[in-house]
């Protein structure tokens, strides 16, 4: 069984879903990322990265943000230049 587990929420109820993955199966060393269209982000990012469930909690830019950066074309048939500028452009990854 994992012992650490990486979540990707963009609402709060996937935050909550995470919460109770992690208490039902006893996870340690938690990475918490959270699309920047996530609802009332930050406010419940300080106290999510000081909760017992998250080491780390991270922004990343959603889809808009990556269709502007990358271009509609690129960003529909060129899919693999797309982590290069998602990872630029998000330093906290």
């Amino acid at each position: 069984m994992k012992d650490k587990g990486i979540f990707v929420v963009t609402s709060v109820y996937h935050i909550l879903l995470s919460i109770l993955l992690i208490e039902e199966y006893k996870l340690k060393q938690n990475i918490l990322v959270m699309v920047e269209i996530t609802p009332d982000i930050e406010t419940l990012k300080p106290n999510l990265a000081n909760s017992k469930w998250f080491d780390q909690v991270i922004t990343m830019i959603g889809r808009k943000k990556q269709k502007q950066l990358a271009g509609k074309w690129q960003y529909t048939l060129n899919r693999k230049k797309i982590v290069p500028l998602i990872d630029a452009n998000n330093p906290e990854l």
